[in-house]
């Protein structure tokens, strides 16, 4: 069972006093209390790093639809050069890349 003492100010400015217990769902089996005066961090550090790397996949896998759109972007401008290269061939070296696309159409 956890134990709380809390002291706080109500609506009206009053100091008020209140008691928190509760009975947590699942029997803890690790004492967290110590006595020599400091704040121990070890099993926050633990979640603190698991949390960092929940939230790296959990963007990671947010982001998914801007890289894939991207990608897609990538291919279709790498198509479209293959594709003015091809249009532009031999015949319309050193000429203008409009003049070759206009030239071929008709």
């Amino acid at each position: 069972m956890f134990y709380s003492a809390v002291s706080g100010f109500d609506e009206k400015g009053q100091i008020h006093d209140g008691c928190w217990d509760f009975t947590p769902p699942i029997p803890v089996t690790r004492s967290y209390y110590r006595c020599d005066r400091r704040f121990h961090t070890e099993a926050l550090e633990r979640l603190y790093v698991v949390g960092l790397l929940v939230g790296f996949v959990w963007e990671w896998m947010r982001e998914y639809k801007v890289r894939a759109e991207n990608a897609r972007n990538i291919r279709e401008v790498s198509r479209l050069n293959r594709e003015v290269k091809r249009l532009r061939g031999d015949k319309y070296d050193g000429k203008d890349d409009i003049f070759a696309l206009l030239d071929q159409a008709s």
